[in-house]
């Protein structure tokens, strides 16, 4: 059996559209690489560029514009917790 390194796979996954606010975005991304047992993805995208907010529920947009979502992905770039974006 061949065992494959994780150098060997490319692993996307996605922001929901719940988690674009600024102070939601990092916590999201290290939830998911928790998650999968990883610590960096190759490549993590945003689900849908509308946000939401999810009170109870109930969901409705939210404003958070998504130049500040992107900003804080940038970051994760910085952080080490994703490749691209």
């Amino acid at each position: 059996h061949k065992i494959i390194q994780r150098e060997d796979v490319f692993i996307t996954s996605k922001l929901y559209n719940t988690n674009h606010h600024p102070t939601r975005v990092i916590p999201s991304l290290r939830k998911t690489l928790a998650d999968l047992g990883l610590k960096y993805l190759d490549l993590f995208l945003i689900h849908w560029p509308m946000a939401f907010t999810d009170t109870n529920g109930t969901v409705k947009y939210d404003r958070t514009p998504n130049t500040e979502t992107w900003r804080v992905m940038e970051e994760a770039v910085r952080m080490g917790l994703t490749r691209s974006i």
